[in-house]
């Protein structure tokens, strides 16, 4: 396990993973929710089967990978985007924001401890603590929500740790066969959120909107290899508070392309989360250092 290598995908899965607030905005000048679900997991299937086709790569799934975790790391995606969405609209989107990492943060802890023996140290609790504090900053003022909002926030930020778990839980697998097997899952479960949900289909497409869509498909294969990397190795929790970096990147990418400024409360917010990073980037690098000192 290299820590040091594992820190810095995980840090560029969430600089990438950044600009998809960016593209999401002006993906939904043109398309709802699920029409961007299903188009995003459209275009990163057509972009592997092409990478598939070129480098005449055999598409092969093991029949050793354990099939119900299989079923869940494919199916995620598409559940934790409805269940945010139900939440943002019954709550604020910032707070559902907060609820969400407040899901995946706490979540892998639990996972980290009980499928992978990792150890609970002062590192883990001390920045768990600084980036919970961070997120409230930025999600600041939290108003009263139902118990039902709060609930829908929380399930995706648990669905995105498990499958992270589950990046590190499956086994040995073909990254790409998996990754395009998830896309073409994520589009079907899409296509049966948009008719359960009642979507209506776009009256006008606009050209940055389409742009933007076929961005995020592409972003997204980024960001799931980077994952593959990540997590492989680096510890679940700690890599998971290395992934929250993209709400820092987020405010300078909203400043620069939106013109939307960064408030008190989410420079502090933001202040607190990069403190986190800094120690686990410390640790992790350390952790490096003292194995090629053996």
């Amino acid at each position: 396990m290299n820590k040091k290598l594992g820190f810095i995908a995980l840090f560029s899965s969430a600089f990438i993973y950044a600009f998809i607030g960016i593209f999401i905005r002006f993906a939904s000048l043109s398309f709802g929710t699920f029409s961007q679900v299903i188009l995003r997991g459209l275009t990163g299937f057509l972009f592997l089967i092409a990478f598939h086709i070129i480098l005449k790569r055999k598409f092969y799934i093991s029949p050793k990978i354990d099939k119900k975790r299989l079923i869940l790391y494919l199916s995620t995606t598409a559940f934790s985007i409805a269940c945010a969405t139900i939440s943002i609209n019954m709550i604020k989107a910032s707070n559902t924001i907060f609820y969400i990492y407040a899901g995946i943060l706490t979540s892998s802890l639990l996972y980290g401890v009980i499928l992978y023996k990792e150890k609970v140290t002062y590192i883990k609790i001390t920045c768990l603590t600084l980036s919970m504090m961070g997120i409230f900053f930025l999600a600041y003022p939290l108003q009263r929500v139902t118990v039902l909002g709060a609930i829908f926030g929380l399930i995706p930020g648990v669905l995105d740790s498990t499958e992270n778990a589950m990046i590190k839980y499956l086994g040995k697998f073909e990254k790409v066969s998996l990754m395009t097997l998830k896309n073409l899952c994520t589009s079907v479960l899409g296509i049966i959120m948009f008719f359960l949900f009642s979507e209506v289909l776009p009256t006008k497409i606009l050209p940055i909107s389409v742009i933007s869509v076929l961005g995020l498909g592409i972003g997204m294969v980024g960001v799931v290899s980077l994952y593959f990397f990540g997590f492989k190795n680096f510890d679940l929790n700690l890599g998971n508070i290395v992934t929250s970096a993209e709400l820092i990147i987020m405010l300078f990418l909203n400043a620069l392309f939106l013109h939307e400024f960064p408030s008190a409360n989410e420079v502090i917010g933001g202040s607190f989360i990069l403190i986190s990073l800094i120690i686990v980037s410390f640790h992790a690098f350390k952790t490096e250092r003292s194995k090629l000192a053996v």
